[in-house]
């Protein structure tokens, strides 16, 4: 999951302004300052772009977590939370593995009642 404020930090390590690294990137200067404060989240190959424009390895951009299954659970669900616009940031592995199971049972809840719909 993307870690705004590690993109922030680096970015000032850097001795950059949001216009400059925005213009290394070759997006708006406001999208760069709003993933910087978190209002907005780059998609993951934009991380890997921006985690080239500030020379860091793509992981020092994300989030820690505790192995490669609780990675695959928080870009899961840092993906579903970029299509809802207000819903909350995932800080926490417990957080995220919530919403992770909640997204799996209404996407079964929604198979069922595709097939029930089919078979009448």
């Amino acid at each position: 999951m993307f870690n705004p404020e590690r993109m922030r930090s680096r970015r000032v390590a850097l001795d950059l302004t949001c216009a400059q690294l925005a213009d290394r990137m070759g997006v708006h200067e406001t999208t760069a300052w709003r993933w910087e404060n978190g209002e907005a989240v780059p998609s993951i190959a934009r991380v890997a772009e921006l985690a080239a424009a500030l020379r860091v390895p793509f992981p020092a951009l994300l989030r820690r977590a505790k192995s490669d299954d609780e990675y695959a659970v928080l870009f899961g669900a840092e993906t579903v939370r970029r299509r809802q616009p207000g819903a909350p940031v995932f800080d926490t592995w417990a957080d995220a593995r919530e919403v992770a199971d909640m997204d799996g049972l209404v996407a079964g809840v929604r198979a069922a009642q595709r097939e029930a719909g089919k078979r009448v």
